[in-house]
């Protein structure tokens, strides 16, 4: 992503749902595509489940898709 929309996803993730941890860290483009695999695989067979904090306020950053 890079370090100017980390730092603006943790300033708007403060602003609209309170304190929340994004810690900046570096990464290939490798990386980013294997995590990318490994999370759309697992939330496709149901074996991911994200809080409903963090989608409600997601929801709110983002919009609806």
């Amino acid at each position: 992503m890079g370090s100017y929309p980390t730092e603006q996803l943790r300033e708007r993730l403060t602003i609209e749902c309170g304190t929340y941890g994004v810690a900046g860290v570096w990464t290939d483009n490798r990386r980013k595509m294997t995590g990318f695999g490994k999370l759309k695989t697992l939330l496709q067979r149901g074996q991911l489940v994200l809080p409903r904090v963090l989608c409600w306020c997601w929801s709110r950053l983002v919009g609806s898709v």
